[in-house]
Formats: structure tokens, C-alpha cells, sequence
């Protein structure tokens, strides 16, 4: 692929997992790096809803308070665990995400970081408002 790709000087590259149980499993990290041009990192969603609480979804850096696991749920941890692998620091492109989750409280008056949730909020944009109609189903209106 790379001799097809030289004349047009495409770039080889990929999108790779940064959640430790995927890239780990998934790839060898130095011979991924041996053959691209660049590595783009998908530092996104180490966190949601499905941990039933609510967290920063890509922190850059670890909780010290927090599990073992949740120390490996890191832009740092993820970068480190490539570079130890032998990824050309050259190479590595972090995305990261410019997003966050909307959270369901499990009790409104516990909140704030790692506090319990039921599950993902209800989106709401600014020029919206949610209105009841008379069936007591909600439709989102543009406001006036």
C-alpha cells in the first residue's frame, strides 16, 4: 500500500482505540507504528453514563482517589502506554474531545463529579425549550 500510495504522497495512517482494554488486545502498538505515517489516538469517552456516575468523559490526567482502572482512563496514561510500546512520538496524534455528557442525577442534591447516576440527561439547545402538550408528551419548540 505505501509503494501504491508514494507517487501521490498519500499519507498511511490510522485511527486507534485509546481505552486500555482495546488497543492492548486489538494492536501491536510498534509494528502498527513501524508501517504508518501517523497514529491518531481516539481519546474520547473513557467515561459515560455507563459507569453510573458522572466523570470528566477524557480526562487528560488520573484521579489519585480513583480505582486502578479508572487511572488507565487517561489522555496520560494513554500516551505513556503508546510511547513505552515503542510508538514514534513523532507519529502520535491525540484527538480529544470538545463534547461532554448530560447526566440523569441519581439524587439531585449529590452532584458534581463521580456522583451516582440513572443514566444519560435529555439534550436541550439553547433556542429550544421543551414544552408538555396535553398528552403529557414533550416536544422541543424553537423559542420565539
Amino acid at each position: 500500500m505505501r509503494a501504491a500510495f508514494k507517487p501521490h504522497q498519500y499519507l498511511v495512517t490510522a485511527a486507534i482505540a485509546a481505552g486500555k482494554a482495546e488497543f492492548s488486545r486489538a494492536y501491536n502498538l510498534s509494528a502498527v507504528s513501524s508501517v504508518l505515517d501517523f497514529l491518531n489516538v481516539m481519546s474520547y469517552d473513557y467515561h459515560g453514563a455507563w459507569d453510573h456516575t458522572t466523570a470528566h468523559n477524557s480526562p487528560v490526567y488520573p484521579d489519585p482517589k480513583r480505582s486502578a482502572r479508572d487511572q488507565e482512563l487517561t489522555m496520560q496514561y494513554t500516551v505513556d502506554a503508546f510511547l513505552r510500546a515503542g510508538v514514534d512520538p513523532k507519529k502520535l496524534i491525540l484527538g480529544m474531545p470538545l463534547y461532554g455528557h448530560i447526566y440523569h442525577l441519581a439524587d439531585v442534591t449529590k452532584h458534581g463529579v463521580w456522583a451516582p447516576v440513572n443514566g444519560t440527561g435529555r439534550e436541550q439547545r439553547a433556542n429550544t425549550r421543551v414544552r408538555q402538550n396535553n398528552l403529557g408528551n414533550e416536544k422541543m419548540e424553537q423559542k420565539s
